[in-house]
């Protein structure tokens, strides 16, 4: 299973950081020293959102592609997980969001193949020391409940052979 970008959602992160932009331009022409340093910030940080915002509108390859083999999630970078390195998967979400939570038998190894920006998310999430990586399905192409389906039944048939 290969997942895409999904675009709707892709739009409406650029139409909202677009948004974002045209306040910080605001805030930055139209108000005192303070609200200038705001409005500069906010035009920087929001204005890089959609710069990479418009450039997943443009990727033509999968973000995250899962096999019989494991789960590739291309934007953390770390390779292929194999089912067999994998103890659990299970489902979290919060209002905004949905995940895969995926515990580990050895993250040590795939958390020294994470980016400088991905481990101090993962500092910043409080994840240090946790055995998981998180697949993020909020902005895919799929439905979750499809993409769950599909990983329970390559987990379970992969563990299940491991296991005889």
């Amino acid at each position: 299973m290969e997942l895409f970008y999904s675009k709707s959602a892709l739009l409406k992160g650029i139409l909202l950081s677009f948004l974002a932009v045209l306040a910080s331009l605001f805030c930055f022409l139209f108000t005192d020293a303070l609200g200038k340093i705001a409005g500069f910030t906010g035009g920087f940080l929001f204005g890089c959102f959609l710069i990479t915002e418009i450039l997943k509108l443009f990727a033509h390859i999968p973000q995250i592609v899962i096999s019989s083999e494991g789960i590739n999630d291309r934007r953390l970078n770390c390779g292929l997980i194999k089912w067999e390195e994998i103890n659990s998967i299970s489902l979290q979400q919060t209002q905004y969001s949905k995940w895969i939570n995926i515990n580990l038998n050895n993250p040590e190894t795939f958390y020294k193949k994470l980016g400088g920006f991905q481990k101090l998310l993962r500092v910043l999430n409080g994840q240090t020391g946790v055995n998981n990586f998180r697949v993020r399905l909020i902005t895919m192409d799929k439905s979750v409940d499809e993409i769950l389906d599909f990983v329970e039944k390559n987990f379970v048939k992969k563990n299940a052979s491991v296991q005889n």
